[in-house]
């Protein structure tokens, strides 16, 4: 790969960090919305209404969590490019200077 692809390569890692991190925010905002109705429903005495809402809570708190293990992943393959075009780069101006 030239350095030009690794260059595009790390672009479309940044952007897809990016994706991920506005997926997260919207999951935290329906979560969130998860746990205010579920104590609405079961205040207004809406037990199965509010077990389903439970249900749905558990599953968005699972899938931030998957969304998390990705994130973490896409951000160690951002620094490891990183490094690699840093190292590429460090090569290119040695082999320029002799």
């Amino acid at each position: 790969m030239g350095r030009e692809e690794w260059s595009d390569l790390l672009q479309a890692i940044k952007e897809a960090n990016l994706l991920l991190v506005l997926i997260v925010l919207a999951v935290d905002s329906l979560l969130l919305l998860a746990v205010v109705a579920g104590r609405r429903l079961r205040r207004a005495g809406l037990r199965r209404a509010s077990r389903a809402i439970h249900c749905v809570s558990e599953f968005l708190t699972v899938l931030r969590a998957a969304l998390e293990i990705l994130l973490a992943s896409l951000r160690t393959k951002t620094v490891l490019t990183d490094v690699f075009l840093l190292k590429k780069k460090v090569s290119c101006k040695r082999e320029a200077a002799t």
